[in-house]
């Protein structure tokens, strides 16, 4: 009797579990494929660089600041720790063209900088960071990332005690409007 069953075992039901199991595989190796496929799309739409493909998102809408070299805060859009550890600062703007600022450079900057302090002795913190333009066209969405070399943080830390000697008003500004709007 215990032959018998051991037979039918081995013979009905272990072919069935082993059946069960391959096609749970199959149906797993296949969800995993539309979701590589979903993802794919989505790096395609959005544009994105090689280099943050595949990498995590680090910070999202969060606020950073350090104090060292000098006093920095902001609220930065996306920080991404790329395949290779790297942090890669993000921010997103709303423009008609894709066009970069100044401002754009020292704002990512600034990122840097507070990241490098925050960070610095974890990962290694990215020279260049993107900035994400998207442009609305009625109801259609194009989206670019735009790569920029970030400034360094000497040059950061110079940018804030001038502005701090302009705002206290140790030093008086140059006029660039030629008069315009004063």
């Amino acid at each position: 009797m215990t032959e018998t069953i051991l037979w039918v075992l081995a013979l009905v039901i272990a072919p069935l579990l082993v059946a069960k199991a391959d096609l749970w595989r199959k149906s797993v190796q296949l969800l995993r494929s539309r979701e590589m496929n979903a993802i794919e799309s989505w790096w395609e739409s959005e544009n994105m660089p090689r280099e943050l493909r595949g990498a995590t998102l680090f910070l999202n809408e969060q606020d950073i600041s350090t104090t060292e070299p000098v006093a920095l805060h902001g609220r930065v859009d996306q920080v991404f720790k790329t395949i290779k550890g790297v942090l890669v600062p993000v921010d997103t703007k709303t423009r008609d063209t894709t066009c970069i600022f100044k401002s754009d450079i020292i704002q990512l900057s600034v990122y840097r900088v507070i990241l490098e302090a925050k960070y610095g002795s974890q990962y290694k913190v990215s020279r260049r960071g993107y900035v994400r333009v998207v442009i609305q066209s009625g109801r259609e969405e194009s989206v670019r990332y735009m790569p920029v070399e970030l400034l360094s943080e000497r040059k950061v830390a110079a940018l804030w005690r001038r502005y701090n000697a302009l705002r206290s008003g140790e030093t008086k500004g140059k006029c660039t409007c030629d008069g315009h709007l004063h």
